[in-house]
């Protein structure tokens, strides 16, 4: 079996083409094109924001949630308030009610017996 020069070539190509494919195929890219290296920087300009965006919602969560504690004790208070309030006004009602009640000889014993002569 006799291999021609034509053949020869032919296989000769196809070795180096399948040498450089693999060589390509395996190299990893080097990022030399100016355009992705300024898509790089905004990239890391971006992520950058991000996280001082980040940072500032910590902060300002941490100061919400003061907030709400003090809302949350601000109530506690007002409804204590409003409880002693609706005391009071039970206490002066029963007050009231029963001075109504006071007829012309209960005031004359109540005074009499206040301011004896």
């Amino acid at each position: 079996m006799k291999i021609n020069k034509v053949t020869l070539i032919l296989i000769a190509i196809i070795i180096i083409l399948a040498v450089i494919v693999g060589v390509m195929s395996v190299r990893k890219p080097v990022p030399n094109d100016a355009r992705e290296i300024e898509y790089q920087n905004q990239i890391d300009s971006l992520n950058t924001v991000i996280h001082g965006y980040q940072d500032e919602r910590v902060k300002l969560d941490s100061i919400i949630n003061d907030y709400k504690y003090d809302i949350s004790i601000l109530d506690h208070k007002m409804d204590s308030v409003e409880n002693y309030i609706n005391w009071l006004k039970q206490d002066y009602d029963e007050k009231i009610d029963g001075i109504r009640n006071y007829n012309s000889s209960k005031l004359n014993k109540f005074f009499s017996d206040r301011y004896p002569r």
